[in-house]
């Protein structure tokens, strides 16, 4: 799974941050047409992210993958919160929390449950996603551990083959196939990480690239 735009600074973690700063308007930041040109802040310092959907009513601040920080409420309206395909499916979240699937279905991998979701990943045959709440629910072939992810609530999720991984705060658990230690992350503290084939990787706080699993 790629994290394209997501992100949050709770008011407390600013520390100085100018929300207010003048904008440059030669760069935009932006790798979506979604991003204003003219909401490029000023960066936050190490270790004050905290990941949530871009454009969430609760957060202050988005992070885009190239590391520009917009205002959330900024964000343009739009068709999907969050969006991940696997082998032959995809699966989305729309604004109102319900999940749409499409593609094959032979596993049940695009049969996704009701309610109201805020981000998706798929892999393989497999797809999970988080609820409002933050829970881990997760539907498809399962294969071995994956069937059973971690109880909880939790701000992101990455789902691989046979394994996937989620972030609490800056705490990140992974859960699944370990025969190529590809759940056995390392410890520390993380801004976000992603699960591949039998590898994952992640990025820590003070800005390190960190992958565990297969070669």
């Amino acid at each position: 799974m790629a994290f394209s735009c997501s992100g949050r600074l709770s008011s407390e973690r600013l520390h100085g941050l100018d929300a207010s700063a003048s904008m440059d308007p030669e760069n935009d930041g932006s790798t979506s047409s979604t991003m204003p040109q003219s909401s490029v802040l000023k960066p936050c310092r190490e270790g004050e992210l905290t990941m949530r959907p871009c454009g969430d009513d609760r957060a202050e601040l988005a992070l885009c993958s190239n590391g520009a920080r917009i205002p959330a409420g900024t964000c343009e309206p739009r068709d999907w919160l969050s969006i991940d395909a696997g082998i032959f499916h995809t699966c989305g979240v729309r604004p109102n929390g319900s999940i749409e699937c499409w593609g094959s279905n032979t596993q049940g991998q695009s049969t996704a449950p009701k309610g109201k979701f805020r981000s998706v990943s798929a892999a393989g045959y497999d797809t999970c996603a988080l609820d409002e709440g933050g829970s881990v629910h997760c539907w498809g072939v399962l294969e071995g551990d994956v069937r059973v992810p971690p109880a909880g609530h939790f701000d992101e999720l990455s789902l691989g083959n046979g394994q996937g991984c989620v972030l609490r705060g800056y705490d990140a658990t992974c859960w699944g196939d370990k025969r190529y230690h590809q759940s056995d992350i390392p410890a520390g503290q993380y801004l976000m990480v992603d699960s591949g084939v039998r590898e994952g990787c992640g990025i820590r706080t003070d800005g390190t690239l960190t992958c565990w699993g297969y070669g």
